[in-house]
């Protein structure tokens, strides 16, 4: 009975089938629409089931399985040495990225401060319109001064 008990628990143990071939590491691709960031932890969680794959073989199928292409050319101009290492580099690009796009984000304004401008813009046009028509009603109301005024005074005498 425990040879039997034995063999029944070595066969169907749980931690047996967490255990996974490191061919497996090749099928974790990053997902089209997936962020980059997501494709990193679920490398980190699925990859560390899998073992008896070297660490050469780990960078290898991580640089396979991420789609950005600037991400692949930096990992492929220094190949890391070690799976921390490159992940170090690929969280420290993703930091970046997300840095750049947050500066490009800040430099456009909102939608709401974008008509908040534009309705200034046509409040100061439309003063300059009014000024303009106001001086036009002065000076059809009342005529130039055609004399000066000693001639005025010349005049009074």
């Amino acid at each position: 009975y425990g040879d039997l008990t034995k063999a029944f628990l070595a066969n169907f143990l749980q931690q047996k089938k967490c255990i996974k071939d490191p061919v497996e590491i090749h099928h974790i691709k990053q997902r089209e629409g997936n962020p980059h960031n997501i494709f990193l932890k679920r490398f980190k969680a699925e990859s560390r089931h899998v073992k008896g794959a070297p660490e050469c073989m780990r960078i290898f199928e991580f640089m396979h399985g991420i789609t950005n292409p600037e991400l692949i050319k930096r990992l492929h101009d220094n190949i890391p040495k070690s799976v921390d290492e490159m992940m170090r580099v690929a969280t420290t690009f993703l930091r970046g990225e997300v840095a750049a796009s947050n500066q490009v984000r800040k430099k456009t304004l909102p939608a709401w401060k974008q008509q908040e401008a534009r309705r200034k813009q046509n409040f100061e046009r439309r003063r300059d319109f009014r000024n303009q028509q106001r001086s036009e009603r002065r000076h059809d109301k009342f005529t130039l001064l055609t004399k000066s005024p000693k001639e005025v005074l010349a005049l009074d005498k």
